[in-house]
């Protein structure tokens, strides 16, 4: 027989979210919440029906006689309170993971399900089994809507599962998300927490918050070899350390340096990269340029279609043909840019890399250590370039990476008890600053928990200078990215638009058209695609 865990809900907190419900709507896959906004409403009472009229033109006479006659009830409110407290056996938990964030492989998965069964037992006395289901990027998108209307109708989904932060701005306001603030300002790991801010912003302007972020995200800097800079410093007047590259020009001069022969300035992993908003890893390239929807002051719009954009894509194709952008660029992936960057063979390596901060400051040194690259400089091997005044002006530094939520869903009952007993035993033990935190930390992929709002210490985490450095030079450097459009990235019309800009960038990278033919290219087969997405975030 299974050991049950039982959790305790006043009822009071039941009524007190049923009183506050909002009516739902039922998604399905390839339609976003607003599509549906108007499906399948609830008729809720207005509040002033509930209240019945009791004036019944007492006196205040009346009042004192009638208040004689009642009995002192503090003790039958207690007692009442008492019987009426909820019990909640949870056995189960059931969460739903894209695959970028979850364990990895089968194995792997099963591996971290028994683990976790087996550490949130041992160290909490909660008995409950754990089923992880985990999808792919382009099945996980589809499957969202799918999941969350299986709940609406009463059917077996998922109790928790993992959004990017696009997919939560989506998702938040449509009904289907359970509203944990109170579970969250009551959470135990409150009193641990480092960074309070990452999830009070998630709050809307009603204090309700549909998501949580146990780790806020990384982001992307500029790397420079200190070897070359030494090089170039001691033939460039008015550069002496590496502050002094603080524009767009001295940067170009810098990689320019370096780019005669077999050499190039820079490589980066594409000229874009797969997840909005594709311009990590060039940043000095891209400067105020944002080539998807984002939010521009209180209008959506298409940063592709921008003016900067076309100066961005210009200021690429030049570097590419002058050899500053290594022309690998075009193919190489994270891995590919990083070991070549990292290369002992001087003829195919290059001065400057854009990469994550943190704990890959430590990475790329330990890399070039066993490469027998500048062994003299130990722990001085790279210097991190503070972001140009065109970074700067543009977009307020280099930009973070906005972390994955996890969200609670709402079963539609019109009772808590299930919902706070699921943020227990999932969240509170996610970050209880030990075992099973630590678990999460090994076995869950592409989350920086080297940037956790709660940290703990693990024998991989203990202090590094290094990585503190870096750590404090992106929280110094750095600005949180424009707000992500809430449109479903699994629609037709839109996957149509992210390769129509990923073709034209390289055909510009390539010296086949310019900026200006690109973008004008773009509205020309996709502008009405484009502009339907624009008047529809923009409520038009």
């Amino acid at each position: 027989m299974k050991n049950r865990l039982k959790w305790v809900l006043p009822v009071l907190t039941a009524v007190m979210v049923l009183a506050s419900s909002c009516s739902k709507a039922v998604i399905t896959a390839g339609n976003t919440p607003a599509d549906m906004a108007d499906a399948g409403e609830e008729k809720i009472m207005p509040e002033e029906e509930l209240i019945k009229d009791t004036d019944d033109g007492f006196g205040t006479a009346d009042v004192e006689k009638i208040s004689e006659e009642i009995p002192d009830t503090d003790k039958d409110d207690d007692d009442a309170a008492q019987a009426a407290e909820e019990e909640y056996e949870l056995t189960d938990i059931v969460i739903a993971v894209d695959s970028r964030f979850g364990p990895g492989s089968d194995k792997a998965m099963e591996n971290f399900i028994s683990s976790w069964e087996q550490t949130v037992s041992e160290n909490h006395g909660i008995n409950v089994k754990l089923e992880m289901n985990s999808y792919s990027r382009d099945e996980y998108v589809e499957e969202v809507g799918s999941l969350l209307n299986a709940r609406h109708e009463g059917a077996e989904a998922p109790d928790a599962l993992i959004m990017s932060a696009s997919m939560f701005k989506a998702y938040s306001d449509a009904g289907y998300l359970w509203d944990m603030a109170g579970a969250y300002d009551a959470a135990d790991f409150q009193k641990r927490i480092a960074q309070p801010d990452v999830n009070e912003d998630l709050k809307d302007e009603d204090g309700r918050m549909y998501g949580f972020m146990p780790c806020y995200g990384n982001g992307c800097i500029t790397y420079v070899k200190a070897s070359w800079f030494d090089i170039y410093a001691k033939n460039t007047e008015g550069i002496d350390k590496i502050e002094d590259i603080d524009t767009f020009d001295k940067y170009y001069d810098m990689l320019k340096y370096f780019s005669a022969g077999n050499v190039s300035g820079v490589i980066a992993a594409g000229y874009i990269t797969e997840d909005e908003p594709y311009i990590d890893m060039l940043p000095e390239f891209w400067q105020d340029a944002y080539p998807v929807f984002y939010l521009d002051g209180d209008e959506w719009v298409d940063g592709f279609t921008q003016q900067a954009n076309i100066v961005a894509l210009d200021r690429i194709a030049l570097a590419v043909k002058e050899g500053v952008i290594d022309s690998d660029t075009k193919e190489a992936d994270v891995e590919a840019a990083r070991e070549k960057f990292t290369s002992a063979a001087r003829s195919r390596s290059e001065m400057s890399l854009n990469y994550w901060a943190g704990d890959w400051m430590r990475t790329l040194t330990a890399k070039m250590e066993e490469n027998g690259v500048d062994t003299d400089l130990e722990d001085d091997r790279l210097l991190m370039l503070p972001p140009i005044k065109e970074i700067v002006n543009g977009r307020g530094g280099y930009l973070r990476g906005e972390a994955p939520v996890w969200v609670i869903v709402d079963d539609g009952d019109g009772n808590s008890a299930r919902e706070q007993a699921v943020f227990n035993v999932l969240f509170e033990t996610m970050l209880d600053g030990d075992a099973v935190q630590k678990l999460w930390m090994k076995n869950t992929k592409n989350v920086n928990w080297e940037y956790c709002i709660a940290p703990v210490e693990t024998d991989a985490s203990r202090k590094d200078e290094l990585v503190e450095r870096s750590k404090e030079f992106l929280r110094r450097y750095s600005a949180e990215k424009p707000i992500s459009a809430p449109i479903d990235v699994a629609d037709p019309d839109v996957k149509k638009l992210v390769k129509a800009r990923v073709d034209l960038i390289h055909k510009v990278a390539d010296g086949k058209c310019s900026g200006k033919e690109a973008v004008d290219e773009y509205k020309q087969k996709y502008g009405e695609i484009s502009e339907k997405i624009i008047k529809e975030l923009n409520g038009r």
